[in-house]
């Protein structure tokens, strides 16, 4: 029998929770995790690095990796999304005469700000003609033997807004450049496949639809790069015998920066494990029914969805409102938890856990607000 998976998180059962983009609920099995991660520390101190902690990082990326599209092996766990991006500069010196950093108007990674100020990329900007799509043909047109970086996140390459990035990355690799995927409102709720697009590099924050708690981050390498790149990062062990201090990291080990966390990895552990034995294409269609259901009540309710309404949609619907954050901030005294998306626009991010009370519950109390 197939679990209830709804029973197994706390914070549904007395709150309308549509907010797994920004963080996703918790479980009781985080709570067992965190807690097995307390005992481990308290009964057997270091000698966890040896029997669990040290592999953690690379267990959780081969169970990422199966939610990406990538080989075992190709991904690892990281302290952060900003270490899995150091992780990456640090492999690379480019000349003065590749250093552009090719992105979009559209992008709301952190990778924009890293890329320019700790790698002094010059940043040319892709612009939207409709604020919500960009064109593969205009993107193509920024990238040249002056381009070393392309960076996009795949949420606004699917659906309506979607982009050929299979020509994308053809076009980065002709020039030497590299293309970097951030996937941190994406991984988890969709399926995708990051490494028959070829791209060099995904990252992604595991806080919001992996379930994960904290902010911790993920880094896919390309299998043909792993051995092929040096970077810098001081490593960590993996293969035969994952232990510290290990004197040469391999494999995907080399683009750690040091010991993981275990607490944060344990937590990830927990909120991934559903994710993966539901199936990702089986939380695809979970997620188009319920932004489905919440789009069709929301234009019942006459708002305007301001998200793509087609079947190819992301898995975050936006809803145009005046004064999001004082919307935001009614519905949370009334226990219905959303995000915002801009000063005029909230956000709804449904996960598997969800289910249809959730949506006439958010239906009914946005009506008693005033959003006009």
């Amino acid at each position: 029998m197939a679990p209830n998976w709804r029973s197994q998180f706390p914070i549904v059962e007395t709150t309308t929770y549509l907010a797994s983009h920004d963080q996703g609920a918790m479980s009781f099995a985080s709570s067992d995790m965190l807690a097995q991660f307390v005992e481990e520390w308290a009964t057997v101190g270091p000698s966890a690095w040896d029997r669990a902690w040290s592999r953690l990082p690379f267990e959780l990326g081969d169970m990422i990796a199966q939610l990406i599209g990538a080989s075992a092996a190709s991904s690892t766990a990281t302290s952060s999304l900003s270490a899995a991006f150091v992780a990456i500069e640090s492999c690379f010196r480019f000349p003065a005469a590749q250093r552009r950093l090719v992105t979009t108007q559209l992008e709301q990674s952190p990778g924009r700000r890293f890329w320019q100020r700790q790698a002094g990329l010059d940043e040319t900007v892709v612009r939207s003609w409709d604020g919500r799509t960009i064109a593969t043909d205009t993107l193509l047109g920024s990238i040249d033997e002056r381009t070393a970086i392309v960076m996009l996140s795949n949420d606004y390459a699917t659906g309506e807004a979607g982009i050929d990035l299979k020509r994308i990355v053809a076009a980065a690799h002709d020039v030497d450049g590299y293309v970097i995927l951030d996937c941190s409102t994406t991984a988890g709720a969709i399926p995708m496949d990051v490494e028959s697009l070829g791209v060099d590099f995904a990252v992604g924050r595991t806080d919001g639809w992996f379930c994960g708690g904290t902010p911790a981050g993920w880094l896919f390498v390309h299998p043909e790069l792993i051995d092929q790149l040096e970077p810098a990062t001081a490593g960590w062990g993996v293969g035969g015998d994952p232990t510290w201090p290990d004197p040469d990291p391999v494999g995907i080990g080399r683009f750690l920066d040091g010991p993981p966390d275990p607490a944060a990895l344990y937590a990830l552990k927990a909120g991934l494990e559903p994710i993966v034995e539901i199936g990702i294409e089986t939380v695809r269609i979970t997620s188009l029914n319920a932004t489905g259901w919440l789009i069709e009540q929301a234009i019942d309710a006459g708002l305007t969805v301001t998200s793509d309404t087609t079947a190819d949609r992301g898995p975050i619907v936006t809803l145009e409102v005046s004064d999001a954050y004082r919307i935001q901030a009614g519905l949370h005294a009334l226990d219905v938890r959303v995000g915002t998306a801009g000063p005029d626009e909230i956000s709804l991010g449904p996960h598997f856990y969800n289910d249809k009370a959730d949506f006439d519950a958010f239906t009914d109390t946005i009506r008693s607000i005033d959003h006009g």
